[in-house]
This record gives structure tokens, C-alpha cells and sequence, in this order.
């Protein structure tokens, strides 16, 4: 069914792309963090430990890849090699990543001055990540399981041997900078910090693998059974309708918070900002799932999914950068000139969130036009159509043009039906006949 030489050469480019892209991340967030003067006159190697185990590493790898793989050889043994350097650097740049995250625990957890969280850069980069991987994959009708994907039996058994990989892998590096915690601090408080880290870093990463290679085990066989439509779309389609749902009624309560009628309002909204947060996270992960996964239902390629991705890819970044830009020392000040410069920040925000929102939409409609034109129903286009509405409606809300609790009900019930109707109907497109 594949061509290994093929199937090796994409790999070695995803997974090379992928670190330098991971890289170059950190290195953009590394300088966003030692701008402010104030951090930077403070700043130690501890506050910057966990970039520098990502940016390092990536440089290092990009430099030996390209210096032993510089010309172009199509030889297979050679594309076979370089694949596996890759995919072995690839497990190190992990690891490295990780343990950089691990071992700034200790380090940084009695730092006085004002800072992210310092999982903020590791979760970014893992959702990223993925996305990346899962979008790049599909692209080029690649499994992520590839090599026993086509397994009768047995295939359960090859994900949770990966899985049991990762977690060794958690455990050599989280457990290394737990003995350094120990040792070479005599930090006992911070080894209970880096377990938790440790569980939550193995559940996230070892979760995301098994929902996607569920969902690759179905859209193998639905394929290979020549069924109309792929059961993982309708699967990623109905969890991305219920994380819609929550997720409106959370920004609602957030939107017309009130401080006059509850009990320590301030944890209770920085509760729902969190909670709204992660469902922001899942609902771009999911939607790239759902967007990516309808390159499978063509033997064409499909125009607007790229864009699609590389928006919601932009979106999480901006997340990212935004919240360090924030502690720069001309926002922190309670002064007229910080607070001034604070509102145009949140206006630079507020409109760049728009355009990619309007560049989303010319995505969608490039989708649109490639269902068309391979005989879909032409009611596809009221998804772009109905995001024009949406984005020109929040606008009115964002720019405090009209921003009552009316608005907002009215603004999230049309959202949420909206929404949840172009979520069915992408989930439900049939694969193309070709691919049957």
C-alpha cells in the first residue's frame, strides 16, 4: 500500500521541519523573555534553563543533519538513514525538552518576580506540535502508525509498547532532575512539583497519541471497507460539538461577569479564565483533526487546508507571545502612561485576533470551492458566509460598539448553532469516489 522510500523521505522532512520550527519558537519566546529590563537585570541561567534545552539541542540537530545529509542523494539506504536519524533526534529533542522543563522546576520556584507559568512555552509546543505532525501526515496519506497500521491483531498492542516507551522516556528525565532537585539543592519541596509534572506531561502526550491512532485505526478501515464516510470524522466531530457548547457558556459567564455577588470573584473568574483557556486548546486540536482528517476522503490535493492550519497554528502562538509581551515593564506600572500603552497593546491584540479570524475565512472558502467543484452540495458555502457574520458581529462586541448582556446571549447562542452546524457538516462529507 505505501512506498517506503517515499513514506521515509516525508518523515525525514516532517520530523526536520518540525524541530526547527519547535526551535524557533523558543528562540522568539527566549528573546520575548529577557526583554523587559527589569527581568533581565534579574535574570539568571535558571530563568531560562527550559529555552535553552529546546533551543540548543534544535540547533545542534539542524547543523549535524544538514551537514551529513547536504547533497541530495535519492539512494534508498541513504533516505532510509536519514529517516532514522531524524526519528532517533527526534526522541532525543523530546527528551531534552522535557527534562530542560523538569530541572527549571527546582530552580525557579522561589522566584520572586512576575513570570508565566513555566509549563506555558512545553504545553503550546506540544498542541503545536501535534497539529503540525497530524496535519503534515495527512497531507502525504501517512499514518502515524504507519509501519502497523495494517495489522489484524496486534495494533493495540504496538501503541501501547509506544506508549510504555514515552513513559520511560518521562521517567529517565524526570527522574534525573528529581535526584538533582535532591542532591545538588536539597529541594525536597519541589520533588512532589516535578511528580506532577512528570503525570501530566505522560497523560497529555501519551492521550493525544492514543486518540489520534484510535482514530487512524478507523479511517484505515473505513477506507479499506470502501465505506461513504469515515466514522473518526464523526467521532472528532461530536466532541468538537460538545467542547463548543461549554466552551460558549464559560466566555459567556466570563463576558458578563459581575463582582458584586460572589464570594472571592476574583479566583472564581481566573477558575473560568483557565477552564476557557483549555477548552480554547482542545477546540483548536480538534478542529485541525476535523479539517486535516478531510484530506483523506480525496485522492486530490484540497485547497484551504493548509491555511486553515497554519491560522490555528498562528492563533496558539499569538496565545503564547501575547502573555510574555504582557510583563513587559511598560504594562506592569499602575502609571497613566503604562495603562495607555497596556490599551493599545489589547487593541493590537483584539485586531490581529480578527485578521487571522478573517484569513480563517478565506481558508474556509478555498475549502468550500474544492467541495463544490467535486460535486458537493453547494450549501457548504454558508460556512465562510456564516464566519463573515460571526466575525463582523464580534467586532461590534470586541470594539465596545455594542457590548450589553443582550448582545452577548444573542451573540453566543447564534455562535454555538452556527458553529455546531458547520462542525456536522464537515464531518459528515462523503469520501470521494476515487479513494471507494
Amino acid at each position: 500500500m505505501f512506498n517506503d522510500e517515499r513514506i521515509n523521505n516525508q518523515i525525514s522532512n516532517i520530523f526536520k521541519n518540525g524541530i526547527f520550527f519547535a526551535t524557533l519558537i523558543a528562540f522568539i519566546f527566549l528573546i520575548l523573555k529577557i526583554i523587559p529590563s527589569r527581568v533581565f537585570n534579574e535574570l539568571s541561567i535558571s530563568d531560562i534553563i527550559s529555552e535553552l534545552f529546546i533551543i540548543i539541542p534544535g540547533i545542534v540537530i539542524i547543523i549535524l543533519g544538514y551537514t551529513k545529509y547536504k547533497k541530495s542523494d535519492s539512494d534508498e539506504r541513504v533516505v532510509a538513514d536519514r529517516m532514522k536519524y531524524y526519528q532517533n533526534v527526534s526522541k532525543w529533542f523530546l527528551g531534552s525538552t522535557l527534562f530542560g522543563f523538569a530541572v527549571a522546576i527546582p530552580l525557579t520556584l522561589t522566584k520572586a518576580h512576575e513570570t508565566l507559568p513555566l509549563n506555558t512555552l512545553l504545553i503550546h509546543l506540544e498542541i503545536v506540535g501535534f497539529i503540525y505532525l497530524n496535519y503534515m501526515f495527512k497531507k502525504h496519506k501517512i499514518y502515524f502508525n504507519y509501519t502497523f497500521i495494517e495489522f489484524d491483531t496486534g495494533y493495540y498492542n504496538k501503541v501501547f509498547k509506544n506508549i510504555l516507551k514515552l513513559l520511560i522516556l518521562i521517567i529517565a528525565v524526570y527522574g534525573l532532575a528529581i535526584l538533582i532537585s535532591v542532591f545538588m539543592f536539597m529541594d525536597f519541596s519541589a520533588v512532589l512539583t516535578i511528580l506532577f509534572s512528570a503525570i501530566i506531561s505522560f497523560l497529555s502526550l501519551s492521550l493525544f497519541y492514543l486518540y489520534i491512532s484510535w482514530l487512524e485505526r478507523l479511517s484505515f478501515f473505513s477506507l479499506a471497507n470502501g465505506n461513504k464516510q469515515m466514522i473518526s470524522q464523526i467521532i472528532t466531530g461530536t466532541l468538537l460539538t460538545v467542547v463548543i457548547i461549554l466552551s460558549s457558556i464559560v466566555s459567556y459567564k466570563i463576558n458578563t461577569f459581575s463582582f458584586e455577588y460572589i464570594q472571592d470573584a476574583g479566583s472564581y473568574l481566573s477558575v473560568l479564565i483557565n477552564i476557557n483557556n483549555n477548552f480554547t486548546f482542545i477546540n483548536l486540536f480538534l478542529t485541525s483533526m476535523l479539517v486535516s482528517s478531510i484530506m483523506l476522503l480525496f485522492k486530490n490535493n484540497i485547497k484551504g487546508v493548509g491555511l486553515i492550519i497554519i491560522i490555528v497554528i498562528f492563533i496558539l502562538l499569538n496565545s503564547l507571545y501575547i502573555k510574555q509581551i504582557f510583563l513587559f515593564d511598560v504594562f506592569i506600572n499602575a502609571e497613566a502612561e503604562s495603562l495607555e500603552a497596556f490599551k493599545k497593546l489589547n487593541y493590537f491584540s483584539i485586531y490581529f485576533g480578527l485578521l487571522l479570524s478573517f484569513i480563517n475565512t478565506i481558508g474556509y472558502f478555498m475549502l468550500v470551492y474544492f467541495l463544490i467543484k467535486n460535486k458537493r452540495t453547494k450549501l457548504y458555502l454558508l460556512i465562510p458566509f456564516s464566519q463573515i457574520f460571526l466575525l463582523i458581529y464580534s467586532s461590534v462586541i470586541k470594539l465596545n460598539i455594542w457590548n450589553t448582556i443582550f448582545a452577548f446571549v444573542l451573540y453566543y447562542s447564534i455562535f454555538s448553532i452556527i458553529t455546531i452546524l458547520g462542525v456536522v457538516s464537515l464531518s459528515l462529507i462523503k469520501v470521494d469516489e476515487q479513494i471507494v
